[in-house]
């Protein structure tokens, strides 16, 4: 009984240490995982956007193309830098 209180003692001790380091430990990585979906959210979204743009920015000149060249047929407009040029290519 008399070696019986100290090693309780010292056990509770350990189990809380163990206990306390290992909280420490997930929260550290919680952290992390947090930071990293963060971080790969803003690189999807930042992805889409100029995909977005790239789309929007391609209809936009297909847009114009139709209207200048089937609509309402624009010499000068076809022959300058816009469809005469990719034509010539």
């Amino acid at each position: 009984m008399r070696l019986l209180v100290p090693f309780l003692g010292l056990f509770a001790f350990s189990i809380i240490t163990v206990s306390g380091l290992l909280y420490l430990s997930t929260s550290g990585q919680d952290r992390n995982a947090i930071e990293t979906s963060k971080h790969l959210a803003e690189a999807a979204l930042e992805t889409a956007q100029r995909e977005l743009a790239n789309i929007t920015f391609e209809t936009a000149y297909w847009d114009q193309a139709v209207d200048k060249l089937v609509t309402n047929f624009d010499m000068p407009w076809a022959s300058d830098e816009n469809a005469g040029a990719i034509i010539h290519h």
